[in-house]
């Protein structure tokens, strides 16, 4: 298995080969041409498969159930302290050699000092103007586990009767993201992937749902991400000469992350929108619902649409200007590049 395998750590590349010899012996596999790639902790995928043709098709005996898991309360070293006892021996051993990639990855303490929902030394004005476009910033506490697995498992009820789940997908989880990444798909026995390679080289990549766009992902994955087209609006409420006052509220999402279709009403006092998603390339078509919802001249479509973008600006340029008054670390280079990211699309 090390003709996969291409690794500046000698430990990394056995646990890695393990990985994959552990999968094949599940029934698994992965594309001939593809290899894994570990550079100073950061793993990726890497492959000559052409786009859309079979990548990886990794078997449910190879998936860890992490949240069935007891888990120590380190931040330094994942250990965990009991297993139950419907894990079966691959999954029992997939365990082991994923805890000892990540810990010799050095992961948990990469997380505690990057990641900008973990980081300690965080500014308060900073959490202050995220919490200003995202009102959920950090409010709930998250430990550097909580943080890996919510980055790298996909939630999927491996039975029909059993509930949704954290799910650990052995080397599919080394995928980084892009918004024009492959979709796995579960087949109810297995977790299948295509080749993705957006950037047009070697690199393969996963799209991680949700329709998050840059401060989103920023906030949630501790990354910045240089491929988001959309920015979602901030709740917010502005005042529209000659229309009135109008107001945003939630982000729009339904259960499983997908976007939903703004809802528009209109009162006498207020124009309520459900949400708004600004996608960088807005055309009077894209006004339609807020011409006949509210009962607007396309005009005044438009005047309402600027003074929203407008508004979201400015909160992103406030996390912006709160990053400035710091000096530069990675949590805050992360928030402010990706608030710069949604502006962009704000702008275009």
């Amino acid at each position: 298995m090390m003709r996969f395998i291409d690794s500046d750590d000698e430990l990394v590349a056995d646990l890695l080969a393990s990985t994959l010899e552990l999968i094949s012996e599940a029934g698994g596999w992965v594309a001939p041409s593809t290899r894994l790639i570990s550079r100073n902790g950061q793993l990726s995928i890497a492959s000559h498969e052409t786009a859309g043709s079979p990548l990886f098709h990794i078997p449910r005996e190879a998936f860890i159930r992490v949240d069935e898991v007891t888990w120590g309360a380190s931040d330094d070293r994942l250990e965990f302290l009991s297993v139950p006892e419907t894990f079966g021996d691959i999954e029992l051993e997939m365990l082991y050699l994923q805890v000892a990639l990540h810990n010799q990855c050095q992961k948990l303490p990469w997380l505690t000092t990057t990641h900008p929902w973990l980081a300690t030394d965080l500014p308060q004005n900073v959490i202050d103007a995220v919490r200003q476009v995202l009102p959920t910033f950090r409010q709930s506490a998250m430990s550097a586990i909580d943080a890996l697995w919510a980055n790298r498992c996909f939630k999927i009820s491996i039975d029909s009767h059993l509930p949704i789940q954290r799910l650990l997908i052995p080397v599919v989880d080394l995928l980084d993201h892009h918004s024009q990444g492959a979709t796995g798909v579960w087949t109810g026995s297995a977790f299948d992937v295509p080749a993705s390679l957006p950037l047009g080289t070697h690199e393969c990549f996963l799209n991680y749902g949700m329709d998050r766009d840059a401060l989103e992902m920023a906030a949630v994955y501790g990354f910045v991400d240089h491929s988001s087209t959309i920015a979602r609006s901030a709740a917010l409420a502005v005042e529209v000469p000659s229309v009135g006052l109008v107001r945003v509220l939630s982000d729009g999402r339904d259960s499983t992350g997908t976007s939903l279709p703004p809802e528009i009403s209109r009162t006498s006092e207020i124009i309520t929108l459900s949400h708004w998603i600004f996608t960088g390339n807005e055309s009077p078509a894209d006004h339609q619902a807020l011409v006949e919802n509210a009962h607007l001249e396309q005009s005044q479509a438009i005047a309402v649409m600027d003074k929203i973008r407008a508004a979201n600006i400015e909160l992103l340029q406030g996390i912006i200007d709160a990053c400035e008054l710091h000096s530069v670390n990675e949590p805050l280079r992360i928030l402010s590049e990706a608030a710069r990211i949604n502006i962009l699309v704000l702008s275009e």
